[in-house]
């Protein structure tokens, strides 16, 4: 009786230590590719309210002898919630945290464009960028509408085009202006969108094309701009 005790015991060892091998162990500042779901979290600090991105992983991993299960997402851009994705970038312990987990992991690139949030909104009015364009585009919201800025093109100022909504009298007051180069999108019995352009074209000549294809989509832009 002692004997199969003792086997079985042995067993239960041999079934640990071979689950631990299969288990890649990884380490931090090292570029890999994670697999997993999107889920999202909506947090409030300074009187702020985010949504920060946690990939849960299709299995679990190990980084540094710890067992991890999910991990924080560090992107620029917001992913959505519930997608299935496999990320490449590099885990890491440094950068802006806003949960307690002590990795983060650093995205370089997401293959596919559908798992980022395409579709802006706020009390007046939502934007939809086209899924193919979303990874070259970074969109600020501003007090009544949004900005859209060419990514690449940023040190150069970037900006592309943005989205307002005015009251009539505003817009009346506005289209006056001749030092503005703007157009009417849409309107109701109170508001009015515009799309209103930079005066001059904010690109480097190396990020040129982006800038000017993020530019060929604006009539395919304006069409999905809705007025609440």
């Amino acid at each position: 009786m002692k004997k199969l005790k003792s086997l079985i015991i042995i067993l239960f060892i041999l079934i640990a230590v071979c689950n631990c091998a299969k288990k890649e162990n990884y380490v931090t500042d090292k570029e890999v590719t994670l697999k997993g779901k999107v889920t999202t979290s909506q947090i409030v600090k300074d009187n702020e309210t985010f949504n920060i991105n946690i990939l849960e992983l299709d299995e679990p991993i190990i980084i540094n002898g710890e067992e991890i299960k999910k991990i924080e997402i560090s992107h620029d851009k917001e992913l959505k919630d519930n997608t299935e994705v496999s990320i490449t970038g590099k885990i890491t312990t440094d950068g802006k945290k806003y949960l307690s987990e002590e990795f983060i992991f650093d995205v370089k690139d997401i293959k596919d464009p559908t798992s980022y949030v395409n579709t802006f909104s706020n009390s007046k009015l939502s934007i939809t960028i086209p899924s193919s364009l979303i990874k070259k585009c970074t969109i600020k919201e501003i007090e009544n509408g949004f900005i859209v800025y060419s990514t690449s093109n940023l040190e150069n100022g970037g900006e592309v085009f943005r989205v307002i909504s005015l009251t009539n009298q505003e817009f009346k007051k506005l289209s006056k202006d001749n030092n503005i180069n703007m157009e009417k999108v849409d309107s109701d019995k109170t508001t009015t969108v515009i799309i209103q352009y930079p005066l001059t074209n904010e690109y480097s000549e190396e990020f040129k094309d982006e800038y000017e294809e993020i530019c060929d989509a604006i009539n395919t832009i304006k069409d999905n701009i809705r007025l609440k």
